[in-house]
């Protein structure tokens, strides 16, 4: 199960290459890594909103980043941002199941964004893309019902 992120994430930035996208991702590490530990805490304060739309998955989430040390996330963002794995899907035989958030808050059409993972994942071969309206990134923690019941299904 993928739960609501992309085979390569540059395409967010409008990427077509690891390449392209590793300065940026280099000077998002970077910056992460030279903050004080207070100027880390108020910047995961500050975007944490944008990814948890419940109000008691945003605090949860903002306590958990906090707590993160701060280097550990600066290189896991690093990695995620320079991985591309869209090579890669056409070798996997197994069900996928893809989950992404879409919120009409979120300035993107709903067209949009089902083209963006549909474009995305095309050529992973056994999948099923289920898009889950009222969420944010944290699909978990702003629908916990619904994603235990599709984490459910994709265990059965």
């Amino acid at each position: 199960m993928v739960v609501d992120s992309l085979p390569f994430f540059g395409v967010l930035n409008g990427a077509n290459d690891v390449a392209t996208v590793a300065p940026q991702a280099a000077a998002m590490r970077d910056y992460t890594l030279s903050q004080s530990q207070d100027a880390y805490a108020q910047g995961e304060r500050q975007f944490l909103p944008n990814l948890v739309k419940s109000p008691e998955g945003r605090k949860a989430a903002i306590g958990w980043a906090i707590a993160s040390d701060k280097s550990v996330v600066a290189r896991a963002m690093y990695e995620d941002i320079t991985t591309d794995l869209r090579r890669d899907l056409q070798k996997i035989k197994t069900p996928v199941t893809v989950l992404y958030a879409w919120d009409a808050s979120s300035g993107f059409s709903h067209e949009a964004t089902d083209k963006l993972f549909r474009e995305n994942f095309s050529s992973l071969p056994n999948k099923t893309l289920l898009c889950v309206e009222g969420s944010y990134h944290f699909i978990m923690l702003d629908q916990p019902g619904l994603f235990a019941a599709q984490m459910g299904a994709f265990l059965k």
